[in-house]
């Protein structure tokens, strides 16, 4: 079995589905249309179906962020040289790349799930003791004023618009205090779905920020410091850390709030089994 088949037979225990033909549904404000997604051919045999079906749109995005990044995956998996007398510059590339990728698969997956369940809970449903600090975070001292002016019926999601999204103070959940503090203040504590994929995923935080921000120094520097990184194993453990955190997520979510939970509207249609 090669690296590539052993991620993919670990990631289908997390229902995520790999597939050799997708098509995306695309919307705007003029109409609505479909595109065929090509390229490389991603197959599992043994695909599972989740539990009440219950795939919401948020985690579909999730699922063809990663496949994307799999392409990828088995093309780095392909290359070979040797790491102690050779630096392979498209291997690193491919691998920084991917610890980008992956990072933002699950920074997006947490602002929609976020906004998703905000848009459904109003501050009755809601600790308002977690709701203050989530402010604080924005409006600091502020904070306990503008709470006690929030409308009760109206969702945590509508406050949200008004205090930050149109006073352009932004979400900004890739701030990791922030992030912990908004699904606080909706009754979800990240790291008690599991503290060691949560330290995992404040790791890939940091790596991928020192990629972006060293930019070609880290070929010069990083590279002979941080072997680890670029590694094919670091990066395969990289992607299974945060598929199975994200399906831990959705899993806690489909607990916690059956109730709100929405299964995807626009579910991606796929064909399993050979591209033909």
């Amino acid at each position: 079995m090669t690296i590539f088949e052993d991620l993919i037979k670990k990631l289908s225990k997390f229902h995520f589905r790999f597939v050799g033909k997708m098509t995306f549904f695309y919307s705007d404000r003029r109409k609505n249309f479909y595109k065929n997604l090509i390229g490389d051919v991603i197959e599992v045999n043994n695909y599972k179906k989740p539990p009440d079906n219950f795939w919401t749109d948020q985690y579909e995005t999730a699922n063809s962020n990663l496949i994307r990044i799999l392409v990828l995956f088995k093309e780095l998996s392909k290359i070979t040289y040797d790491p102690v007398s050779e630096i392979h510059l498209k291997f690193q590339i491919i691998c920084e790349t991917i610890i980008i990728l992956v990072v933002s698969t699950l920074e997006v997956y947490l602002e929609d799930t976020f906004r998703d369940l905000a848009n459904q809970l109003t501050l009755r449903d809601l600790n308002k003791t977690y709701v203050k600090k989530f402010l604080s975070k924005y409006y600091y001292k502020e904070s306990e004023s503008i709470f006690n002016q929030l409308n009760e019926s109206l969702s945590l999601g509508e406050h949200i618009k008004t205090l930050l999204d149109e006073k352009r103070k932004y979400l900004y959940l890739q701030n990791r205090d922030k992030a912990k503090a908004a699904f606080k203040a909706i009754d979800f504590d990240l790291c008690k779905i599991d503290k060691v994929k949560w330290d995992k995923y404040v790791e890939y935080i940091k790596k991928r920020n020192e990629i972006i921000h060293t930019g070609s120094e880290i070929f010069k520097i990083k590279y002979l410091e941080d072997k680890e990184l670029f590694t094919l194993e670091y990066v395969k453990k990289c992607i299974q850390n945060i598929a199975e955190y994200i399906f831990k997520i959705e899993n806690a979510r489909y607990k916690k709030y059956k109730n709100y939970f929405r299964s995807s509207s626009t579910p991606v249609k796929i064909n399993i089994g050979k591209n033909s």
